[in-house]
């Protein structure tokens, strides 16, 4: 045994060893209240659904654009995916066009990908004029 440290071969102080047990059940319960802690929302994101003018000879087409509110900021070729609206929300979208020309807010989340993913949850309410106006503004290409 003379290649074994001499620190190793010592029984701990058992004043030690219950000084480094009280940090790692504090740790331990800091952990546990992290993991049980209820996960931050995330943000609703706001936007509208415009025509872009691309025509498509067969499915899928990327005829749409989502311009986000109140930023203007745009995702071309992007259609929000309805599958999470409420049954109420989609018979609202399927009677009017404002899903082409941004005439209704929507509410959801934006996943910036690759690939982008924008899923509506959600009618917010009739997009105002200038709200509206942001389909009619060219994407910069």
């Amino acid at each position: 045994m003379g290649d074994v440290p001499a620190v190793l071969l010592r029984d701990p102080d058992p004043l030690q060893a219950g000084r480094h047990g009280k940090h790692a059940m504090k740790h331990l319960c800091v952990l546990a209240l992290a993991l049980a802690a209820p996960l931050p929302a995330v943000a609703e994101a706001l936007f509208v659904s415009c025509d872009n003018g691309r025509r498509c000879a067969r499915a899928p087409c990327p005829s749409r654009d989502v311009v986000l509110l109140p930023s203007g900021k745009r995702y071309a070729l992007t259609a929000p995916r309805l599958e999470d609206v409420s049954p109420a929300d989609l018979r609202r979208l399927e009677q009017g066009h404002g899903l082409y020309e941004g005439t209704i807010v929507l509410g959801g989340i934006v996943e910036d990908g690759p690939p982008v993913r924008i899923v509506a949850r959600r009618v917010v309410r009739a997009a105002t004029a200038r709200e509206a106006a942001l389909c009619r503004r060219k994407a910069s290409r």
